[in-house]
């Protein structure tokens, strides 16, 4: 029995697939949900795509700057200001010092600094297709879950119908003496419950 409901649970995903909408609600106030705007509303608001998104844009902003020379650096420095009177001409041992530094890396490594920033770059954008990719998967798969349970429900409601019409036409022809009571009582007993 499994098998069969696999398969018709593959037929009415194909369905809703072709369709592109599940309705939702009673006959009066039937919204249609589309899988689309799902996809879409889950992209631009999941936290973790958006974040993942924000990730990769640091990621390539990021490539640039690796591969460029470090800060230079600068000093000023003081030695021997005499406390009292703060001028640098009375003490002859004051000192005044400028240093201006650059550090310069071996050659090569700010290119491979540059590749491996890229690098990141790149993995962290495939990331984000990964994060896309599974949330579209997820966001399908419950839309056909959903879809399977709402058209599960209409066949049953269907049934429930038509056990309900032939327990009434058993009924009928019970009572001009046509019928017997047992199918009478069994077909209420199965719409019943």
């Amino acid at each position: 029995m499994s098998i069969v409901n696999k398969f018709i649970g593959a037929g009415l995903a194909v369905f809703f697939a072709l369709a592109g909408g599940v309705a939702l609600g009673d006959s009066n106030h039937e919204a249609v949900i589309k899988r689309s705007d799902l996809l879409k509303e889950a992209e631009s608001n999941n936290p973790s795509l958006v974040a993942a998104r924000h990730e990769a844009e640091a990621a390539r902003l990021m490539i640039r700057p690796a591969g460029a020379l470090p800060d230079p650096m600068l000093e000023l420095g003081l030695m021997s200001v005499p406390v009292n009177n703060l001028s640098l001409t009375d003490e002859d041992m004051t000192q005044f010092a400028i240093t201006a530094t650059q550090w310069f890396p071996f050659p090569g490594k700010l290119r491979l600094a540059t590749e491996v920033a890229g690098s990141d770059a790149e993995a962290r954008k495939l990331l984000v297709k990964v994060y896309e990719d599974a949330l579209r998967f997820d966001i399908s798969r419950i839309f056909f879950e959903l879809s399977y349970k709402l058209e599960s429900i209409v066949v049953v409601d269907h049934h429930i119908g038509l056990l309900k019409q032939y327990s009434e036409i058993a009924a009928t022809t019970y009572s001009v003496g046509r019928g017997n009571q047992w199918t009478c009582s069994a077909l209420r007993c199965k719409w019943r419950n």
